[in-house]
């Protein structure tokens, strides 16, 4: 029997950290397969519909069907051509040939503060370009040369057999910008610069393109500073050959005839003809992150934008025009929002979850893209940008995306996501992570940010204007450009506490809590932000952040279903108090957070401990003795406060025990708390909306 129960609860763990049911042993294999035929790589809550949208269903036509057609060549699909993508906007997977490079470096590099722009013209750029150099590797200026601005991202373009292409840009100078292999650069570069091991820096969770992105950056950087110039010009010209023959010619300048609907040279347009009501329709690209684009067949229909791979029938993604809150040609006056691509012109499209960013190769096409957008908004909203207006005009917007869960989360291609999804995915910022160090003077600093963000999430509620859900979530996307690496060990603490109510705050009020405790370990170990050039849940956040200093929780099943990842950035020292200064939203937890600050922590460390105890330290006594019922946490973490002794945990926390339990146990106090029963009360998993406690 105990062998059963034993079988039964490794089961259920198993269950629990992959996020699904638990169900009896018997069953677990059979519901396994049936639930991944079922969603393929989705999990759980890519098909949960967020409460903000609970009451829309998912929209899968509206009015008419949009009537599609596949080119000449017939290319059946099946339901495995849908969902074989790996990433929640349709891009597809890592290529083995950009996996192999990656496994051949020896060296791992991080890349610097890019965010200043390459001035070309300026006297230091062309001396280093003039004359012959043979710079040492400690006096390479990576500001002069930044790496994200040399290598910006790369694009997955359509090639004639209909797969997708993944080339790496590159700009070699304001007037110019070459789509290359990751091969063909390295056949250029890989044997003349060689690059010393940089630290440990770089993020583990980074995806295998990301980390050859930077990697190319960083030699191209170091190439523009160290070889010859008679050299380099060599370099840069084999890359031209291979860009000219091989790919700018073909890519992204493919031209629609409006008569008949078809692209000229390699592909027809997923379109049989041009669908009345159609105002556009053409090739660009989407951006699926911040690094990462792909090349689409776009259509403005009567009733969305719609995003086409050229040989399939259905979109792989699409907005319905009635949720558009904003459409805008981006200028460079645009900073976060611009991309590093030169030549090459963008535009955004903007609804209440997320912003959809396009790239075109002419300004006439963007304008005519934008053109079209904005005058069918105009005709919906009575205005082009709901920004400008008041919060009645807000309320015109419907919000009914394909996939709600979509809309407000997201599967990241910069990322080994996993089981992740990225909330604070509002918007993409195209600029890097700026250190403390490098900050603007007067730009606020990180704890002060995520201040003001927590008093925005705190005035959530389901009453909530749209205006306000959307300024809470654009104000939650700009956490993605802030450092904490460089911060010290009080601030990371006001920082991290901060910010994981934030997160929490933030979930519930997009996805609403967890209803039971089954739901809890994959809801907290999907829940992510992006934040200090890395990605973490809220369970990373607690377990390999906060508490990375701490003692693992000592219940068995935390072994199994918690994350052992580890971050740079992660505090260092031990203190109890953050024991009850977290709170998950729990009802065993008080129904209030503080706002933290750094001049005021150690009293709001103590007042956070106080408070947790006011209503959950019970004393009781019977013919048996004296009984002192604890919180549940103060198992679980009992290393935190001592040796594993009753006794040393008593002595710890006897000062933060409420006056009335201080005043009936201080004889056991005299006496070494000799003779004082201890129990510990259960834990309520059912959660509730938090407010701050000012």
């Amino acid at each position: 029997m105990c062998r059963n129960i034993v079988v039964l609860i490794v089961h259920q763990a198993k269950y629990l950290s992959e996020g699904l049911t638990p169900t009896s042993p018997k069953q677990t294999e059979d519901v396994l397969l049936q639930q991944k035929a079922e969603s393929a790589h989705s999990l759980p809550w890519d098909i949960a519909i967020p409460s903000r949208c609970r009451s829309i269903e998912p929209q899968q036509d509206f009015e008419q069907p949009i009537e599609i057609s596949s080119s000449s060549v017939s290319f059946p699909l099946s339901e495995d051509d849908l969902i074989s993508d790996v990433g929640s906007d349709g891009y597809q997977s890592e290529s083995a040939t950009e996996e192999e490079l990656i496994a051949d470096e020896e060296t791992v590099y991080f890349d610097a503060d890019d965010r200043s722009v390459i001035d070309w013209d300026s006297s230091e750029v062309n001396t280093l370009l003039r004359w012959p150099r043979r710079t040492s590797w400690s006096s390479l200026n990576l500001a002069l040369f930044p790496p994200n601005r040399l290598c910006p991202g790369w694009i997955d373009f359509c090639d004639r057999a209909g797969q997708y292409t993944r080339l790496f840009a590159f700009s070699t100078s304001p007037e110019e910008i070459l789509f290359i292999s990751s091969k063909d650069f390295y056949s250029c570069f890989r044997r003349k610069i060689s690059l010393p091991y940089s630290g440990t820096r770089l993020s583990p969770r980074l995806s295998n393109s990301e980390r050859l992105r930077r990697r190319m950056g960083r030699i191209f950087s170091s190439a523009c500073q160290t070889l010859p110039p008679d050299e380099l010009e060599g370099c840069l010209q084999k890359l031209r050959n291979v860009s000219s023959n091989r790919y700018s010619k073909s890519y992204m300048s493919r031209e629609c005839n409006n008569d008949t609907g078809t692209v000229r040279s390699v592909f027809k347009s997923p379109l049989k003809k041009t669908t009345p009501g159609t105002s556009f329709q053409g090739f660009l690209a989407r951006a699926v992150s911040e690094r990462h684009w792909m090349e689409q067949w776009a259509a403005i229909t009567f009733s969305h934008v719609c995003f086409y791979h050229p040989d399939r029938k259905q979109p792989s993604y699409r907005i319905y025009l009635q949720s558009i809150i904003n459409v805008r040609c981006l200028q460079k006056q645009d900073d976060v929002d611009l991309p590093n691509f030169p030549l090459l012109h963008f535009s955004a499209i903007e609804t209440l979850g997320r912003t959809v960013y396009c790239m075109h190769t002419t300004v006439a096409q963007r304008n005519r893209w934008v053109e079209s957008i904005s005058s069918i908004i105009t005709s919906i909203h009575g205005c082009s940008n709901l920004h400008e207006q008041g919060d009645d005009a807000w309320e015109s917007i419907v919000h009914a995306p394909d996939d709600p869960a979509q809309e407000f989360l997201h599967k990241s291609s910069l990322w080994n996501c996993r089981g992740r999804r990225i909330m604070n995915c509002k918007k993409f910022t195209f600029v890097d992570v700026i250190p403390e160090s490098n900050a603007d003077t007067q730009s606020d600093h990180p704890c002060e940010i995520v201040e003001k963000i927590l008093r925005k999430a705190s005035k959530l509620n389901a009453e909530s204007s749209n205006s306000t859900l959307c300024s809470f979530l654009d104000s939650a996307a700009d956490l993605k450009r802030v450092d904490a690496s460089e911060l010290s060990e009080t601030e990371r603490k006001v920082f991290f506490v901060n910010l994981y109510h934030v997160m929490i705050m933030h979930a519930f009020m997009i996805l609403e809590p967890p209803d039971s405790s089954f739901k809890w370990i994959s809801y907290f170990n999907m829940i992510s932000y992006q934040c200090s050039d890395d990605i973490f849940s809220l369970a990373e956040l607690e377990h390999g952040i906060i508490r990375a200093g701490m003692s693992a929780p000592s219940h068995f099943l935390s072994k199994m279903v918690l994350p052992r990842s580890e971050y740079n950035f992660a505090l260092q020292e031990a203190d109890f108090r953050l024991n009850f200064a977290l709170n998950c939203g729990s009802v065993s937890n008080p129904p209030t957070v503080a706002v933290f600050i750094i001049k005021r922590l150690n009293d709001q460390l103590d007042l956070a401990t106080k408070t947790y105890f006011e209503n959950s330290v019970q004393i009781s006594k019977d013919k048996k003795g004296t009984f002192l019922t604890l919180p549940r946490i103060c198992q679980w973490y009992e290393n935190d406060f001592g040796r594993r002794q009753t006794i040393d945990m008593l002595r710890l926390l006897y000062r933060y025990f409420p006056e009335n339990v201080q005043k009936a146990i201080s004889p056991f106090a005299d006496a070494g708390f000799k003779g004082l029963s201890v129990n510990f009360s259960s834990y309520d998993f059912h959660c509730r909306f938090l407010t701050i406690q000012e």
